[in-house]
């Protein structure tokens, strides 16, 4: 059983860190992290800040435009036209929230989708990013989120990363093995709350 003060910490750290989500890029160190429950989505927050990421919105009508979306009738392929535009407009806007090549295209440069939701824990990853990215990924999530703080007692909490093909998922539901992980960029054997005491 938690102490008045153990129980009074966490609901401050846990009222610090609830529902965020973001991008963090793991080469450059760059973080863009906001507090929501919803908008603005992953992908509508580059559409409405390219430049933070390093393009322009014509760049970004470019990829839609070579992902296939353009008029079916009087496009040309990889041209940026009025439909183009409008399906600009829908990210930007957040009626629709994935666009899997401008995705592609930010993993490609180190960004990576990172969500905290108070009751699960921390997730972030990308098809790009090796064991070592991750490992990168994993210290700047620990100066962003506090990671560290997060409650791996409830069997709910806990903090994944996914990689490329290859790197398996990173499952982390303690915080022995958190930080084992950030020291040394290998994922140690999860220990159970009860083999401390052994």
């Amino acid at each position: 059983m938690k102490t008045f003060s153990q129980l009074r910490e966490q609901i401050i750290i846990e009222a610090k860190m609830q529902d965020q989500k973001g991008w963090i890029n793991y080469k450059t160190g760059k973080s863009y992290i906001w507090k929501t429950s919803t908008k603005p989505w992953h992908t509508q927050y580059v559409c409405m800040h390219p430049k933070k990421f390093g393009l322009t919105e014509e760049q970004i009508l470019k990829i839609l435009a070579g992902a296939g979306w353009v008029d079916p009738d009087n496009g040309k392929p990889n041209v940026p036209d009025e439909e183009t535009q409008k399906s600009f407009e829908y990210l930007k806007n957040g009626v629709h929230d994935t666009q899997f090549e401008l995705k592609d295209h930010l993993e490609k440069q180190g960004w990576v989708q990172v969500s905290h939701e108070t009751y699960t824990g921390i997730t972030g990853g990308s098809m790009k990013a090796s064991e070592r990215d991750l490992h990168s990924l994993a210290k700047i999530i620990e100066k962003k989120f506090s990671a560290s703080s997060l409650d791996f007692t409830s069997p709910h909490v806990g903090i994944m990363l996914l990689g490329k093909r290859g790197t398996e998922r990173i499952t982390i539901k303690d915080k022995f093995t958190w930080k084992s992980f950030l020291n040394t960029g290998k994922v140690v054997k999860q220990r159970s709350a009860l083999a401390a005491f052994r």
